[in-house]
């Protein structure tokens, strides 16, 4: 029971979501010295941004319940935390121009995102949400990295397509609570064609991963599929909670110890 606990805790934090975006930075292929504390310094990035979102969420509620009460403290010693680890990473990092201007996007992008509301949140911009979270993702998780290890990053802007996926299968569980005038993809396609852009789209990423990255990276990007559409169609036709983040730790895992494997 406990561990049961411990894990919907870890969850509902986004832990997990942290820790997966951390490792498939770190399993990223082209970079032949893995650097753990960018890996961390992501991690700690993610845990404050979707915490933060929490927050907010939580803040501008019209009405408080003891449960909201509960969840204040530790998502505000999570996000100190996390500021607080950020800020000496930074100063280790040495991060270059370019790394520098994409973080101080980053952080626009999710204050605007998660903080601020109505017209000064670009949340709100008609069809722009899903692309918004796949270029952040990609952004953080994959070129900055990639660039930052001096190797070929424009590659890693084919992981936009894994990252938009996910963001529209996340908009169609939010379908019913998202205003009308978000015009996500899920409100504005019928089901049936918002099947085909996900399948085709996942089609493109992995075999785009054989041909830029090679097998390791194929296997990953077909299993994380996998996973993905499972909970995908678990959710549609049970009403299952979606786990969208365990197809990124999939795909970091089984690419990381692929290339471990074959090393």
């Amino acid at each position: 029971m406990r561990s049961k606990n411990l894990f919907l805790v870890i969850r509902k934090h986004h832990f997990l979501l942290a820790f997966s975006a951390g490792l498939l930075s770190f399993s990223l292929p082209f970079i032949k010295e893995k650097n753990a504390l960018l890996s961390l310094f992501i991690a700690l990035a993610v845990l404050l941004a979707y915490n933060c979102h929490h927050l907010s969420k939580l803040v501008w509620k019209n009405k408080d319940t003891t449960n909201d009460k509960k969840d204040l403290t530790p998502i505000l010693f999570l996000c100190v935390l996390s500021l607080v680890g950020l800020s000496y990473l930074l100063s280790v990092l040495h991060f270059r121009v370019f790394s520098i201007y994409a973080l101080i996007l980053l952080s626009f992008l999710a204050i605007s995102y998660s903080i601020l509301q109505g017209k000064r949140s670009i949340r709100t911009i008609p069809y722009l949400k899903a692309f918004i979270i796949g270029f952040s993702w990609t952004l953080l998780c994959c070129v900055l990295p990639m660039y930052n290890a001096g190797e070929p990053h424009w590659k890693a802007s084919i992981f936009s397509i894994f990252f938009f996926v996910l963001a529209v299968i996340s908009d169609f569980r939010d379908k019913k609570s998202d205003p009308i005038s978000l015009k996500t993809f899920p409100q504005v396609l019928s089901f049936k064609m918002l099947k085909i852009l996900i399948y085709v789209l996942l089609a493109v990423f992995s075999c785009l991963n054989l041909c830029l990255f090679g097998w390791s990276f194929f296997v990953a990007a077909i299993l994380s599929s996998i996973v993905l559409l499972y909970y995908f169609r678990q959710f549609y036709s049970a009403s299952k909670t979606l786990h969208t983040d365990s197809s990124i730790f999939v795909f970091a895992f089984v690419s990381l110890l692929l290339q471990v494997i074959f090393a």
